[in-house]
C-alpha cells in the first residue's frame, strides 16, 4: 500500500469504529511515518526538489496543528477516569499526582507543537518560491 493509499484509508476511518488497539496503533504508524522521513530525506532520492521540502514543511505542521487537540483528550479522559476513582498505579505512586503531572506535561506539548506548527508554517511560506537554479540563475 502506498503512502496515499494508506492516508485515504485512515481518512475514510475517521468515524470509527474505534479500538484501543486501533489508537495505539495509530500513534505507532505517526512514530513509523517519522522513521520514514528520516530515511527518506538522507538517501537523496526521496528529497530531491525545494518542492518536497514545502510538502512536507506543509503536512508536518498540519499534524502539529492537531495535536493539541489530541493532547487534551488524554488529559481530559486521564482527569475523568481519575475523578470516577477507576485509576491506580502499579509502583504505589498516588494516582492525582502521576495525573496532575500527566496534565502538566500534555499541557506544555501542547503549547509546544502549537509553536512547532508555526514554526513550520513559517518554513513552508519561506522555501514556497525556491525551485533548481537554471544555467547560473542566482536570484
Amino acid at each position: 500500500m502506498t503512502p496515499d493509499q494508506l492516508a485515504d484509508s485512515l481518512t475514510t476511518r475517521l468515524n470509527g469504529p474505534h479500538s484501543d488497539d486501533a489508537t495505539a496503533g495509530a500513534a505507532r504508524l505517526a512514530a513509523e511515518v517519522a522513521r520514514f522521513l528520516n530515511y527518506a530525506t538522507r538517501a537523496g532520492e526521496g528529497l530531491t526538489e525545494p518542492a518536497t521540502v514545502h510538502s512536507i514543511t506543509g503536512n508536518l505542521a498540519a499534524a502539529l496543528h492537531a495535536l493539541p487537540q489530541l493532547l487534551s483528550q488524554m488529559g481530559d479522559y486521564l482527569s475523568r477516569e481519575f475523578a470516577a476513582g477507576h485509576l491506580a498505579d502499579d509502583y504505589g505512586h498516588l494516582p492525582f499526582i502521576v495525573v496532575g503531572q500527566a496534565r502538566a506535561d500534555l499541557d506544555n506539548t501542547a503549547r509546544l507543537s502549537e509553536w512547532a506548527g508555526r514554526s513550520l508554517d513559517a518554513v513552508q511560506s519561506a522555501v514556497s518560491g525556491l525551485h533548481h537554479a537554471a544555467g547560473g540563475e542566482t536570484r
